[in-house]
């Protein structure tokens, strides 16, 4: 690392178009899928759904929401790519109007 000066210190970045391979946890996974349905502040459920439509349609982020919806899609997306691929997935059936395994 270069030398620091009174006006400067030395950080480290990720090179942007580097791939990083890395092991996570799947309880990591859960909370990032709690964070992203209790962690962004949508106004109402019509909201929530404008900023998965905004997704869905275009790949420009009008808003922090959206933004910040599309980061942690993406995450997820990743990590059940890469769970799917090593066999470390599992189908359950689910209530339709719960969201809860039956």
């Amino acid at each position: 690392m270069a030398e620091s000066t009174p006006n400067t210190t030395d950080v480290v970045y990720l090179k942007k178009d580097s791939v990083i391979d890395i092991s996570i946890p799947a309880a990591i996974y859960y909370r990032i899928q709690m964070l992203l349905f209790n962690g962004i502040a949508y106004s109402d459920t019509q909201t929530m759904h404008k900023t998965l439509n905004n997704i869905k349609e275009s790949d420009e982020d009008p808003d922090d929401a959206t933004f910040h919806t599309r980061t942690l899609l993406v995450l997820m997306n990743i990590i059940e790519e890469a769970a799917s691929k090593q066999d470390k997935t599992e189908i359950k059936k689910v209530d339709k109007t719960t969201g809860k395994p039956v």
